[in-house]
């Protein structure tokens, strides 16, 4: 396994107390890489002994996966990490669409319409609801889109363009009493709420005594939009 980063800190201050902060930071990184790559061997030859190939093809398998390369002309410190990083990249925007898709399920499931009664991508927002449509606009509430984390952009904290929040989060560790609060005072300007999972709602609610009504189960998003366009408001129970 790879060493904690305050592992890595204390090794290197064990051996130079009075080490420049940059410098401190350059040899943590080269002792990350170093331990990477040992990982990395580690974890090709217990996939190796797996395989009943001769030792002198597992040698060639080996330095194939474990040497450096160069993918659509960024050099990586081997094949198996070029190969997780491109996975990596590839998955992320197609996790964030599938979170926009299944919200536009349950729009859909509403009686709602894009471009009747929703937009994607308008108003600097992932999902913008009209009461009552589009063409005859009296007013407007935007949704931001999550996937599994509430801080997916870190930069931003818990700030978030938009009136709602919809996601998918399975983490409730990172419902901290701050974050609530912070969450809270976001959606209290604008009137929307926080959807998430019911199983995380739940499990919230074991924690938490008074958990704020602003957050909700990610089920009744649907139903608590097709309230905004018929309305102009949202149910406040």
């Amino acid at each position: 396994m790879m060493p904690s980063a305050r592992t890595l800190l204390d090794e290197i201050l064990s051996r130079n107390p009075d080490i420049d902060i940059n410098a401190l930071h350059s040899e943590m990184w080269a002792s990350m890489k170093r331990h990477r790559k040992d990982y990395l061997r580690e974890q090709v030859d217990a996939f190796l002994k797996t395989l009943r190939i001769s030792e002198s093809a597992k040698a060639i398998v080996r330095e194939a996966l474990l040497q450096p390369v160069t993918i659509d002309g960024v050099e990586y410190d081997s094949f198996i990490i070029g190969i997780s990083r491109k996975i990596s990249q590839s998955i992320q925007p197609l996790s964030g669409k599938s979170s926009e898709l299944c919200a536009e399920v349950a729009l859909s499931r509403a009686g709602l319409k894009r471009d009747v009664h929703y937009r994607v991508r308008d108003k600097r927002s992932d999902i913008t609801l009209y009461h009552p449509t589009i063409q005859s606009s009296i007013c407007v509430h935007r949704i931001e889109i999550k996937n599994l984390k509430i801080r997916e952009r870190a930069t931003r904290g818990l700030v978030f363009d938009g009136d709602s929040m919809f996601g998918f989060f399975d983490d409730p560790g990172e419902f901290t009493e701050g974050n609530i609060e912070e969450l809270q005072k976001a959606v209290a300007k604008t009137g929307g709420y926080v959807y998430l999972p019911p199983e995380t709602l739940s499990e919230l609610r074991r924690r938490y005594e008074d958990l704020p009504s602003f957050l909700r189960p990610n089920t009744r998003f649907g139903t608590d939009m097709a309230s905004f366009v018929k309305s102009g408001t949202i149910p406040a129970t």
